[in-house]
């Protein structure tokens, strides 16, 4: 596994999390054109079963949640398997690192400063030996078949 392979590996979790609030933001707007008041619906339209717009759109915004959850509880399994991987990592600073980054989902600049450290630092010497120890417990652990 190269460093790329374990950044991406790592990396799941925020993607999965963009997904959500990219679904939750099309949830909302949904239901914001499902509840404004518009004219009343054509009977004739209802009774030859093609439901009025409203409806429809009531539809959508029910698939979507079904989807926001079905990705949470993909990002839930995700993170339980990431967070398992760094718990192993001995070093407390690249071990909050990964959690910051990875887990919580924060960027570069607040992972530094709520570790107190520069930003260069971080990214530039405690992301790649954090990394390192990532592929290292990553392949020791398919070694083991876990």
């Amino acid at each position: 596994m190269t460093i790329k392979e374990v950044k991406q590996w790592l990396g799941r979790g925020r993607f999965i999390d963009g997904e959500i609030n990219i679904l939750l933001a099309e949830r909302e707007r949904l239901f914001e054109q499902a509840t404004k008041i518009t004219k009343a619906p054509k009977i004739d339209n209802v009774a030859e079963g093609g439901g009025n717009a409203t409806e429809r759109i009531m539809i959508k915004y029910t698939n979507c949640t079904t989807k926001i959850d079905m990705r949470v509880d993909e990002l839930c399994r995700v993170k339980e398997e990431i967070e398992a991987v760094i718990d192993k990592v001995e070093d407390y600073k690249l071990r909050n690192l990964l959690r910051y980054r990875y887990i919580n989902c924060q960027t570069w600049e607040d992972t530094a400063y709520a570790m107190g450290l520069s930003y260069v630092h971080v990214v530039h010497n405690l992301h790649p030996k954090a990394l390192c120890e990532v592929k290292k417990l990553i392949e020791e652990n398919s070694l083991s078949g876990l």
